[in-house]
């Protein structure tokens, strides 16, 4: 008889059999009732295929029923019912609401990057010009201050050269320093322009995560108390995160950025400016 239910419908019999509530369940697998409530009435529309899959595997197995096999039966559910379709037409979807956001291209981050740097150039070499103004003039009213010539003999070709030199000298000198210290922040700028995105997390639970990266690499695992995940981009990531609450710090380029949501699984678009977008999967 129970070869003739469905495999979902297996999950709640065994359930049952095994005298445990959902909330029960729901307390060591770290799965949200109304998701496994969802799975064991085969309505698999609350979730993209990805996290289905995930919390069918994780259900099973902790039900002590064949994993492969509720799995192959949920792909040929997927067939029939063409849900991989629906999923690339849901991320297909939020790309094209990622593009209406009108978030700037990195190349257009850089020109303001170099707008600003070339302000603030000017501004320095405005300072710097008004200063070697400012001494000039107080040199020039110097040398019309009273000189005793009875007792001060004065080469006057020596002192309009020493003079002239020293005014030489310290615009070389500002010159120099003006140069390193442009150098030094045009270098810093291309530094972290150029810099990939380093992502880390640790985790305290049970989590299931699935990255993006830039559009085109796609890796996923699940990961347990006092894991650790690092991943690599040059543009953007897409965390897809099936436990948030597992997560206990998540770091860019060693920068926190803070909490990544609770409760229900939530996706995180990232880009050198930190989390730019949040949804959930509610």
């Amino acid at each position: 008889m129970q070869n003739d239910l469905k495999f979902y419908e297996r999950l709640k019999k065994k359930r049952e059999a095994l005298d445990k509530s959902l909330d029960e369940i729901s307390d060591e697998i770290k799965i949200d009732t109304k998701f496994l409530e969802a799975l064991e009435e085969g309505n698999f529309d609350v979730l993209p295929n990805t996290y289905i899959r995930l919390f069918l595997k994780t259900y099973a197995g902790e039900l002590k029923l064949d994993i492969e096999n509720i799995l192959d039966e949920y792909d040929a559910y997927c067939e029939e019912h063409n849900i991989e379709a629906k999923e690339e037409e849901e991320i297909e979807r939020e790309t094209e609401e990622e593009s209406k956001l009108n978030i700037e291209p990195t190349t257009k981050k850089k020109n303001i990057s170099t707008i600003i740097i070339t302000i603030l150039a000017l501004v320095f070499l405005i300072f710097l010009l008004k200063q070697i103004f400012n001494e000039d003039n107080k040199s020039k009213n110097d040398d019309l201050s009273p000189i005793d010539t009875t007792t001060v003999p004065i080469d006057q070709s020596d002192t309009s050269d020493n003079i002239k030199g020293e005014k030489n000298k310290e615009k070389t000198t500002g010159t120099d320093d003006t140069t390193k210290e442009l150098k030094s922040t045009i270098d810093s700028s291309s530094i972290n322009q150029t810099q990939n995105l380093n992502l880390e997390a640790s985790f305290t639970d049970t989590c299931w995560v699935r990255i993006i990266i830039d559009q085109a690499d796609t890796t996923e695992a699940i990961y347990y108390n006092n894991n650790q995940g690092t991943w690599e981009g040059e543009e953007k990531l897409r965390m897809e995160i099936g436990n948030p609450n597992g997560v206990s710090n998540l770091l860019l380029n060693g920068r926190s950025l803070g909490s990544v949501g609770k409760d229900v699984p939530v996706i995180l678009h990232i880009n050198r400016e930190g989390i730019y977008r949040r949804t959930t999967l509610d």
